[in-house]
């Protein structure tokens, strides 16, 4: 810390942390996801009518153009983040 501090002062004092850990998803991944838990399931060639969790964080593993991974608790938050009302199946 004695040498951070000779070489730049003050601000070594300051460190410019990020804040916990790296983003997994991008935004176009969200938006992805937030798209496909609106679409009905059937349209997207599933036997159900509505999304549960797990399905849906199952389906959104397997598409195969866009494999996102994020857990069926960040899942939730994000839908909730976004405004999408919890339905009794989601």
């Amino acid at each position: 810390m004695i040498h951070r501090f000779n070489e730049i002062g003050l601000a070594c004092l300051d460190p410019r942390w990020a804040g916990g850990r790296p983003r997994l998803l991008s935004a176009d991944d969200e938006d992805f996801a937030v798209q496909t838990a609106i679409t009905r399931p059937t349209k997207l060639g599933q036997p159900f009518t509505r999304w549960s969790i797990r399905e849906l964080d199952a389906y959104l593993r397997k598409v195969h153009d866009r494999v996102i991974r994020i857990g069926r608790g960040a899942l939730r938050c994000l839908l909730a983040r976004r405004g999408i009302k919890r339905r009794a199946s989601l």
